[in-house]
């Protein structure tokens, strides 16, 4: 069944994208087994015509029928496989896109989970790489089995001229063999299983020295003998895995030399015997063995193709699982979103959060209403649920409890483009892309570089279109061009708040730790310009700097997960509770 699944799966995406390809895979094997079936046949009438003395033109003839339909077939063969090949390519990176897109639609929660992320990796060895003969081989497999089931029955018909022990023990030699391989298979299928976990660790410890935050420490710890150790323990591991994989194929393959060896043995002395009893010609003899030849690699390739359809259907199961992973958030919802003279308000109503797999929450019974222009700060202490709040105000995901609601309305029953287009997050993990400064602030927008210029100015970084010249067509990074940008890491963080301003049709101003990096004139420039920064819109803030919460119309303080205060800073000042003592404990440090 799951071999059937394979085909469909594999047959439904390829004709979709190219129906050609199917077509010219179906078309190369039939010339294929009609070669194959003039190599038997065509010789033994050349050999016979010899023997015989039959006229030369005629054998001429014979000969160049024959030559004829092995080069037409041989250039078939060239042509369609360029072809193919070049069909395959482009089908390849097609299903690249179509498991990028839905690694971007899946639940957030889904790329957290190492049972998903392995799930990925089997998925991928069905199609990236060499392994993609695989997968689009499942095709070729369906076609060439088709095809060559045809062709051996032919080659029966005649071996049965034979007798049926012949056929018989030959069919079990090559069964044998089959036999063995399947088991091989089935080994090395368990041991790539198991290898999977190493091999996502192994990538990510070839991969560290090439990033740029870890190297810093890598460098600064002096940790490179200690990385390069962790990266060669499990290279021990994935290498003993691929050993035993490689150990048990050359163990299947030295056994199923020896039935070689036998069915060689046998057919050659069977076909001699019968030539030294004239029961056949010597034509004949040429054209059995040829035939016993072809019976037996056709058989075992027909028998193989089987057995790599099966090998190949347990990747592209998981290929299949993967792609039919739930994308609720994205699915929920089809409003649409109006703006009114009202704007909007955010309100949190019972909301509760506990993640996948943890019994604790990490939000519980949170009830808050942001009013529309308004600017609230977040605060608290680590691990108070600060940054999932801002998760599930940006549909990251779904509340375990509870209804979040837009102008009163839950935000799940609006659809996930129409919503998050509305709201310009920073994150504290924010990311700047490897490509120009043009693309990384417009993102996929129209560019217009009168709005970056003023995003800039806002973010105090107006002075680098004027640093650097052809600023806004410069890379961001050096990671593929010489002259690309060396952000420092406060500069990173301006430019990602100068994106989020560069956004002006994005009305809810999300900034996770906007300020991080940044040194106190930075960060005074950045609040003290808070109006002109978020205009008209509101803003959430989430700070460990109580500073910025002077600037905001509102602060919420957090605490294991529970909201605990809400006010003004001067309220909470007066109210002397946690605000106050976090806040103190802060001002003590810089007074002291």
């Amino acid at each position: 069944m799951r071999t059937i699944n394979a085909f469909k799966f594999v047959l439904r995406f390829a004709w979709k994208n190219n129906k050609w390809y199917v077509i010219t895979i179906a078309f190369a094997k039939i010339i294929e087994a009609i070669g194959i079936l003039a190599e038997i046949y065509i010789p033994k009438l050349i050999i016979d015509g010899l023997i015989e003395k039959r006229d030369y033109t005629e054998i001429l003839i014979l000969i160049g029928i024959f030559c004829i339909i092995l080069f037409m077939v041989g250039q078939i063969a060239i042509w369609t496989g360029c072809k193919i090949w070049t069909m395959q390519f482009k089908l390849q990176k097609k299903l690249i896109s179509l498991v990028m897109q839905k690694t971007a639609r899946i639940d957030y929660e889904y790329l957290e989970n190492p049972e998903i992320l392995d799930m990925k990796k089997k998925a991928e060895q069905s199609y990236l790489g060499n392994a993609s003969e695989e997968f689009f081989g499942v095709i070729k497999y369906f076609f060439s089995i088709a095809t060559k089931i045809a062709t051996i029955v032919g080659i029966i018909a005649l071996l049965f001229s034979l007798g049926f022990i012949p056929v018989f023990i030959l069919t079990i030699i090559v069964i044998l063999n089959c036999w063995l391989k399947a088991k091989n298979i089935k080994r090395n299928f368990k041991l790539e299983e198991e290898s999977i976990p190493y091999e996502r660790r192994w990538q990510y410890f070839r991969d560290l020295p090439l990033n740029l935050k870890a190297i810093k420490e890598i460098k600064c710890f002096n940790l490179s003998l200690w990385v390069v150790g962790k990266f060669e323990n499990i290279t021990d591991i994935t290498t003993g895995y691929y050993g035993r994989s490689f150990t048990n194929t050359a163990k299947t393959d030295a056994l199923c030399q020896i039935s070689v060896m036998v069915k060689n043995l046998f057919s050659y002395g069977y076909v001699s015997f019968l030539v030294c009893k004239a029961r056949i010609s010597i034509g004949s003899y040429t054209m059995y063995l040829s035939a016993i030849n072809k019976y037996s690699s056709v058989l075992q390739e027909i028998l193989e193709n089987i057995l790599k359809f099966s090998h190949v259907g347990l990747y592209i199961e998981y290929l299949d699982k993967y792609l039919k992973l739930p994308e609720h958030i994205l699915r929920n919802g089809e409003r649409r979103i109006t703006l009114n003279e009202q704007g909007f308000d955010i309100e949190f109503k019972n909301v509760s959060f506990r993640y996948a797999n943890n019994e604790h929450y990490a939000l519980k019974n949170i009830n808050l209403k942001i009013h529309n222009q308004e600017h609230i700060s977040i605060v608290g202490e680590n691990g108070a649920g600060k940054t999932t709040l801002i998760k599930l105000l940006c549909r990251l995901y779904l509340p375990t409890e509870g209804v979040i609601t837009l102008n009163g309305i839950d935000i799940q029953e609006y659809a996930l483009e129409e919503y998050i287009s509305i709201i310009a997050p920073v994150f504290q993990d924010f990311h700047l892309f490897s490509m120009s400064v043009k693309e990384n602030i417009a993102l996929d927008r129209e560019f217009d570089e009168q709005r970056a210029n003023q995003s800039f100015q806002l973010a105090a970084l107006g002075y680098m279109p004027e640093k650097y010249q052809d600023f806004y067509n410069r890379e961001v990074t050096k990671l593929f061009a010489e002259d690309g940008l060396n952000l420092s890491g406060g500069e990173q963080q301006k430019f990602s708040i100068a994106r989020s301003l560069y956004c002006k049709d994005r009305y809810i101003v999300i900034l996770d730790e906007p300020t991080a990096a940044l040194d106190p004139r930075s960060e005074a420039e950045i609040y003290q310009t808070i109006d002109k920064l978020v205009g008209g819109k509101m803003s959430i803030f989430i700070s460990h700097r109580l500073s910025s919460c002077r600037f905001c119309d509102r602060v919420v303080v957090l605490s294991k997960g529970e909201l605990v205060e809400v006010g003004t800073h001067e309220e909470l000042m007066d109210k002397k509770g946690m605000y106050y003592e976090l806040f103190e404990l802060q001002a003590k440090n810089y007074r002291d």
